[in-house]
């Protein structure tokens, strides 16, 4: 009875992460087809590069900004309900921007639209170790969520080029809407519930609920090294948006097909990497996730290497798979060295870090380029990674020998023991 009882247990926890696994893939693809069709249309409407850069910033400044108020609302509400509850907003505003006419009003939008996804991502973050039940399924858990996000992140410009042609913005984006309410319908589905635990004082802090994400993985001696190294390597690494271009028309000399041949062999590697997170031992989680990081820097920095399109689609497919084990590997660290009341605070502090990086990256890669060109550029953008990789790594190390180090014996105390013999 107590087997059968466990095996249903197993059922319903595979069932609900294949449902969560959907929703973020569907999540990921909606996202990526709103903003580009939004791209779209605001070139169409201004004309304006900037105009287009300013779309483009509104899907990070929300997560910078919005991060500590978004961590503690995911860990302070029931996740499959704030999940639901998210989409339906993101859906009617969907629905709004296919409407709207007027750059104004679409930046607005935009800055909710992404404001949302902002905050959907640390309760699926936290959610996913409340459907796994233990430690030992976490990694291939986390694998499998990944590899859904990055298919939906492939599949969203590629549905968003279609929509547009056969109907323009306004099918694409009511395309959109309707993705986000097959979220809805997909998250309440699961049966698994991620309860917030009641607010207790930090001793640390003197204020109510738990400490601030960004504290929680400072003070973690192996998550500091990880996350600061993942977060430190991405002002180069997400400099490849900018410098990629410039790389497969003017180095490679193979036009638009070929950049996106490129991009579709980074996305490939990336569901690739992020399937293979279920086969690295929970002892080496940290260790492997800098693995992982220094696997893509290599990969960007071997595309130019050999100025090839085969091989550059080899390295680039490297690169990917290294990003997708990376990105599934350190959501497990996190969620193994982070409190579970608090996983919601600790997601959010990464994401904004992460962000923050991006944003610097994309104007970085532009003067990377006007320096030294786009070849020099590939290959600075990822050795550099590599470099913060290794040295991460040593101090990951250093941390857990210090952990697993026997305590050194005290001499005894010998003006006690004087004391005592009287």
């Amino acid at each position: 009875m107590a087997h059968g009882h466990a095996l249903r247990l197993a059922r319903t926890g595979r069932r609900d992460l294949w449902l969560l696994a959907g929703a973020v893939g569907l999540s990921a693809m909606g996202d990526w087809l709103a903003l580009v069709a939004l791209a779209l249309h605001v070139h169409d409407l201004t004309g304006s590069a900037l105009a287009v850069s300013a779309l483009f910033a509104t899907t990070t400044l929300p997560g910078v900004v919005l991060a500590p108020l978004w961590g503690r609302i995911a860990d302070r509400v029931e996740s499959v309900r704030l999940l639901a509850l998210v989409s339906v907003a993101q859906a009617l505003v969907a629905v709004g921007l296919a409407f709207t006419t007027s750059l104004a009003p679409i930046l607005l939008l935009a800055v909710l639209l992404a404001a949302g996804a902002c905050l959907s991502q640390p309760a699926e973050f936290a959610l996913v170790p409340a459907i796994v039940g233990d430690d030992a399924g976490l990694a291939r858990a986390n694998g499998l969520v990944e590899s859904a996000r990055s298919a939906g992140l492939a599949l969203g410009p590629l549905l968003a080029a279609l929509a547009v042609a056969a109907g323009g913005t306004r099918l694409a984006l009511l395309i959109d809407a309707t993705s986000f309410l097959v979220t809805v319908a997909a998250a309440m589905l699961i049966r698994a519930r991620r309860h917030p635990v009641p607010a207790a004082r930090d001793a640390g802090s003197g204020r109510r609920g738990s400490p601030e994400g960004a504290r929680l993985l400072w003070r973690d001696d192996v998550l500091r090294p990880v996350v600061l190294g993942a977060t430190t390597a991405l002002l180069f690494i997400a400099a490849v948006m900018t410098i990629g271009v410039i790389y497969a028309k003017d180095v490679l000399g193979v036009g638009d097909g070929g950049y996106g041949l490129i991009v579709a062999a980074w996305m490939i590697g990336m569901v690739a990497g992020a399937a293979c997170a279920g086969r690295v031992a929970a002892s080496v989680t940290a260790v492997g996730t800098l693995a992982a990081l220094a696997v893509q820097g290599a990969g960007i920095a071997l595309a130019a290497v050999w100025i090839v399109l085969p091989f550059g689609l080899l390295a680039f497919f490297t690169a990917g798979a290294g990003h997708g084990l990376k990105s599934a590997l350190l959501r497990t660290l996190i969620q193994r060295r982070v409190a579970a009341a608090s996983h919601g605070s600790a997601w959010a502090a990464y994401n904004a870090g992460r962000n923050t990086a991006e944003l610097v990256a994309l104007a970085g890669g532009g003067l990377l380029i006007s320096a030294a060109g786009a070849r020099v550029a590939l290959l600075v953008a990822g050795l550099v990674p590599v470099v913060i990789a290794l040295a991460a790594a040593q101090r990951v190390r250093a941390a857990q020998r210090a952990t697993q180090a026997p305590p050194v014996p005290q001499p005894p105390d010998r003006t006690a023991l004087a004391t005592s013999s009287f």
